[in-house]
């Protein structure tokens, strides 16, 4: 948090309607303010919590 004054990752997760006809989604939103205009966009952080989304997509997938 030294670079950015504000990181929020904000996930929603959507089920399908459970006759197979609608798939669930996420979706996923992150919010970030940097502390100076020189700081480069979060993407090491934007990274990680696409590997997270995907790691629960593929579990769910799994489990369903």
């Amino acid at each position: 948090m030294k670079l950015y004054k504000v990181y929020t990752s904000i996930f929603e997760f959507v089920a399908g309607d459970g006759e197979g006809k609608q798939q669930g989604a996420a979706k996923l939103s992150i919010e970030y303010e940097k502390r100076d205009p020189s700081v480069p966009p979060p993407t090491k952080y934007m990274n990680i919590v696409v590997l997270f989304v995907k790691e629960v997509d593929a579990s769910l997938a799994k489990a369903g």
